[in-house]
């Protein structure tokens, strides 16, 4: 097999065609993440955005994208801002991960979120998890129906919290594509605020990072773009979600409410008033993204396992490894849970990114 380096700033119209061939011809990789203008966007923006073509008979049959750090590991493009990483090729492709790797004249491949069924990459998982999904595709209330059948009262609740709000402040409403100009400055700063309440890093501060989400954002075409909608409680914006479409496929990405209606839960309703505003949006499946918060298992009826870990990095990721579980184990069996998680969460963003996002920016 043949393995060739290019900028994905330059990839021809013949090789973007061809990757969105075999995008749609693999049912798990209908992600946004995967849509080749989601790399040539963050190759407009950051440096180092590359994609290893891997040939067989002189033909391409997988793009693999990346981002080349400065100290020449390859991390998903975007960095900290990627929430879903696959190699794109036919189902069943096979390869050697690590002569890939090798091939791209990387030292290692770190990943955080890489679908956990792409064989070749199996051996080098350091842990795996649910990224779960709301499937719409049959309407809101199909998919609410469902959610009861197994027993599930979060809808329920949810809707009794929505009618106590419209009592206490005032009707809501939900806009899908919102064109307020408040929308995306308190986003921003509603989201720095989150990071800095849960110790996280932040990852829209990263050099170029708010470039390239309003690159998405100037995108109008529903077959790949940046997606801004916004609730109000009367008169007041309490929540805004910045997503990532792509077809009939919506990712949530930075979702974000104001807290001073805390008690009221907009975040919450947010995600309800989204679903069934889904089907006159041409949404039919809602990807979460991977995590284990509750809410997400709670509204979670489809969905597929991610994986984080790392190829090519010896000894040293042996090492992160065993300390990476054994904080995992720790955190799931302590008392202290939450504050917990809130260190492990910044381990990690320091550990795969840097405190800011690493990738360089134009």
């Amino acid at each position: 097999m043949k393995v060739s380096l290019v900028s994905a700033a330059r990839l021809t119209d013949a090789q973007v065609e061809h990757w969105l061939q075999l995008q749609t011809s693999n049912v798990e990789l209908q992600s946004p993440f995967f849509h080749p203008e989601y790399t040539r966007d963050a190759a407009a923006v950051f440096c180092n955005v590359e994609v290893a073509i891997l040939e067989e008979d002189g033909e391409p049959v997988a793009y693999f994208p990346f981002q080349r750090t400065p100290r020449n590991v390859g991390v998903p493009v975007g960095g900290s801002l990627c929430d879903c990483q696959a190699i794109i090729a036919r189902p069943g492709f096979t390869f050697d991960a690590a002569q890939l790797v090798r091939d791209c004249r990387l030292s290692g491949f770190r990943f955080t979120q890489l679908l956990a069924s792409q064989q070749p990459f199996q051996r080098y998982h350091w842990l795996t998890c649910d990224s779960p999904s709301m499937d719409l595709s049959q309407g809101f209330e199909a998919y609410c129906q469902s959610r009861r059948k197994n027993r599930n009262s979060y809808i329920s609740r949810v809707q009794q919290k929505t009618r106590k709000a419209i009592r206490e402040i005032g009707s809501i409403r939900f806009e899908v594509d919102s064109t307020d100009p408040r929308a995306w400055p308190s986003l921003l700063d509603w989201k720095a605020r989150q990071y800095r309440r849960i110790r996280t890093v932040n990852h829209l501060a990263g050099v170029g990072a708010i470039a390239f989400l309003e690159r998405l954002l100037a995108r109008r075409d529903n077959e790949f773009r940046g997606a801004l909608s916004a609730m109000y409680m009367g008169d007041r914006l309490v929540a805004v979600h910045l997503g990532l479409r792509s077809r009939g496929i919506l990712h949530t990405w930075f979702p974000t409410y104001n807290e001073e209606f805390g008690k009221q839960s907009p975040g919450m309703i947010y995600f309800i008033e989204q679903a069934r505003a889904a089907a006159d949006w041409g949404i039919q499946r809602i990807d979460l993204g991977g995590g284990n918060e509750s809410f997400k298992s709670r509204l979670r009826s489809c969905g597929a396992l991610v994986a984080e870990g790392a190829v090519g990095l010896g000894l040293v990721a042996t090492s992160l490894r065993r300390s990476w579980l054994y904080a995992r184990n720790w955190v799931q069996s302590s008392r202290f849970h939450e504050p917990a998680r809130a260190a492990v969460r910044g381990m990690r963003g320091l550990f795969f990114y840097g405190r800011r996002n690493d990738s360089n920016a134009r």
